[in-house]
């Protein structure tokens, strides 16, 4: 049986800033080691969303990842959990946490690893990965000290590697898939070892994420239509967005009861993207931003992200209100695209 080795990650597993995907980390690493480790019948899968961390991958794991049954997961939110974790450490344990028994429920003998890029400061959330890491006997790879390394030394300097705050060039996707190849070829018994048994440590643990399309039955102002989702980064047909909660309305209204401790929004943002205020039970909890400028070409381009997220919610029924608000003074329009609300 064919053996399948899936990544899971953001933007910079995507190959975001790669002159080709065949150049990505992700590309050019599975090519280095999956055949000393499976031979030859063994497949890539890349689960990657652009902008989107370990909280988002523990909602769409059911839909996304475990219809692939994947035999290897190489899992890299360590850049896109960062800013989180300085706020809500205990989150990005229990999501990375949901993710590894998730796995391992529906796999026993899943190999997972945890891989840790790097931003232009230095910075990861791999200090929040590690607990996980360590309680579950989960290899890691340590991209950061790589980049450092050669930085701290002169031989480099961070434009050698990355175009930006996080993304690498060519030089930095080839530096990490060095490091990936070589870390794995190194000891193959340990990168295809079985997840630890152990218990639970995660203290706000998820039960049972999952990503619910709206109801627009109590709805003014908005349709369920065909989502643009035209990313250029998802590797994947199963990971595009095919319909959504739509309007370009202002003013325009959606009501979601749900029950669960946890609430997220999965929306598009874009050139075009409108504004919405999220009420729960009455409560105001903030504005999503739908509006971001990408580069030239793609002005209007979308992703689809999750930029709401509240937990902590008390138990039973809880009611979302949804209302579209004037967009950013820079958007060309004031569309919303709701294409999920995550739940646990």
């Amino acid at each position: 049986m064919k053996k399948r080795i899936l990544y899971l990650g953001g933007s910079i597993t995507c190959g975001a800033r790669a002159s080709d995907y065949e150049r990505s980390w992700a590309r050019l690493s599975f090519n280095g080691f999956s055949r000393a480790l499976y031979g030859d019948d063994v497949e890539m899968l890349n689960a990657s969303i652009s902008g989107t961390g370990s909280r988002v991958a523990a909602f769409r794991l059911h839909d996304h990842v475990l219809p692939y049954h994947p035999d290897m997961v190489l899992v890299e939110f360590a850049v896109n959990d960062n800013e989180v974790s300085k706020q809500d450490r205990e989150m990005v344990i229990a999501s990375m946490e949901y993710l590894v028994r998730t796995l391992k429920a529906q796999n026993p003998d899943v190999a997972i690893t945890f891989v840790y890029a790097t931003n232009r400061d230095g910075e990861n959330a791999s200090h929040a990965h590690t607990v996980v890491a360590q309680h579950y006997g989960i290899p890691e790879i340590d991209l950061r000290a790589a980049v450092l390394d050669k930085i701290h030394t002169g031989e480099n300097s961070w434009d050698d590697f990355l175009a930006d705050a996080a993304h690498p060039v060519d030089a930095g996707h080839r530096l990490y898939a060095d490091v990936v190849t070589q870390t794995i070829l190194s000891d193959p018994a340990r990168f295809t070892a079985p997840v630890r048994e152990r218990e639970p440590i995660a203290s706000c643990a998820f039960c049972a994420p999952r990503m619910l399309i709206p109801n627009i039955d109590e709805a003014d102002g908005f349709t369920i239509g065909e989502a643009d989702d035209n990313s250029q980064f998802k590797r994947l047909p199963t990971l595009f967005v095919q319909k959504a909660a739509i309007t370009e309305r202002v003013g325009a209204t959606l009501i979601f009861s749900f029950e669960g401790n946890h609430f997220g929004v999965y929306a598009r943002i874009g050139g075009n993207g409108g504004r919405v205020r999220v009420e729960i039970d009455g409560v105001d909890h903030g504005t999503i931003e739908g509006y971001h400028r990408y580069g030239e070409g793609t002005e209007i381009g979308g992703e689809y992200i999750s930029r709401f997220y509240v937990r902590g919610l008390t138990d039973g029924v809880h009611r979302a209100t949804l209302t579209t608000l004037p967009p950013h003074p820079d958007s060309v329009g004031s569309k919303v695209c709701i294409a999920a609300f995550l739940v646990d």
